[in-house]
């Protein structure tokens, strides 16, 4: 059987594709969020129904017009809207349906929410057109809330090793900057081309584009047991391993030294008691600095693992299991 290489251990079926899913996330969900603002101050478009170079339904121009007061109190609403989807809604969801079904039905939810948008400065009535607006805002909000930690969680259970989670939590990070970095230049140069040509839809199915390309990868997704598997393996496990070969040497050493001594023997007690004394308390530091590296464990591991695995953030990996959003036992 040919051995793995370290890559070929990172880098594995299941964290390639979340890797793929969290950086096609990060460039169109940032990239929404960068136009939007930008969408609703753009001026209107003056007499669009007799405007020859419109062609509706997908043909014509203009955004909101709304001033940056308005546009302020609006995401402000968001703001506190999607923190109430976090705390309140989120975890028990997430907790009854799943987090690889919660992205599955989220990951479907971007592109319809990126083709309607640009549809609403086509209603006549700016308050009308401002709430739809905002409802479109609020689901994509909820997409998003559901849509990172569910990603983050599936990463973290596709790690084939504790060892490794730290490598592929820092590939996952450059990887989504990526996205990050590129999602807003390709959606701002799409909305300058737009505006130019009379096309206000081009940056949004730009954007609903690379939604339905991150859909497709969700459905090869597994929900993985993480580490706390039978067949997994933790740092714990290997120190125990190592121990007894660690120990052994200075407990025979110890055993030899510390035979009886012969009674009568003023000279020689002393001095055996002393050598004992000296490796009973070098066995006793080796011992005490064992403890203190199965003590030292990464964090988001239990002290004893319960269902769902040892791993905090395996809670919600685990649907109906009696833990709370984010991994946090309630037991």
């Amino acid at each position: 059987m040919t051995k793995r290489t370290f890559g070929q251990h990172v880098f594995s079926r299941q964290s390639n594709i979340n890797l793929l899913t969290y950086t096609l996330l990060a460039l169109h969900s940032v990239a929404y969020d960068q136009l939007l603002p930008v969408f609703m101050h753009h001026a209107s478009q003056a007499n669009r129904p007799s405007d020859p170079g419109v062609q509706l339904p997908f043909k014509f121009s203009g955004g909101f017009g709304i001033d940056s007061d308005r546009i302020g109190v609006l995401f402000t609403i968001y703001g506190v809207a999607g923190t109430i989807i976090q705390f309140v809604i989120f975890p028990p969801l997430a907790r009854h349906y799943g987090v690889l079904n919660s992205l599955k039905v989220v990951t479907i939810v971007f592109p319809l929410v990126y083709l309607a948008t640009p549809f609403t400065a086509l209603i006549p009535h700016p308050l009308t057109q401002q709430m739809i607006l905002f409802l479109i805002m609020l689901i994509k909000c909820f997409a998003t809330i559901f849509a990172f930690p569910c990603t983050t969680i599936l990463l973290t259970n596709s790690a084939l090793s504790l060892r490794l989670l730290g490598t592929l939590n820092g590939v996952a990070t450059s990887v989504s900057a990526v996205g990050r970095a590129t999602g807003p230049a390709i959606g701002g140069t799409m909305f300058e081309v737009g505006a130019v040509k009379g096309w206000a839809i081009l940056p949004w199915w730009v954007l609903a584009g690379f939604a339905m390309l991150g859909a497709i990868p969700v459905w090869w997704l597994v929900e993985m047991e993480g580490f706390g598997g039978s067949g997994a393996t933790t740092d714990v496990e290997e120190v125990e391993a190592e121990e007894p070969e660690m120990d052994l040497p200075h407990r025979q050493g110890l055993e030899e030294r510390s035979e009886p001594v012969a009674v009568g023997s003023p000279e020689t007690v002393p001095q055996s008691l002393e050598e004992t004394d000296d490796f009973a308390s070098e066995d006793e530091g080796l011992l005490s600095s064992t403890r203190l590296r199965r003590m030292s464990s990464p964090i988001g591991l239990r002290a004893s693992p319960g269902p769902g695995g040892n791993r905090l953030s395996n809670g919600l990996g685990h649907s109906r299991s009696g833990f709370g959003a984010g991994g946090t036992s309630y037991s």
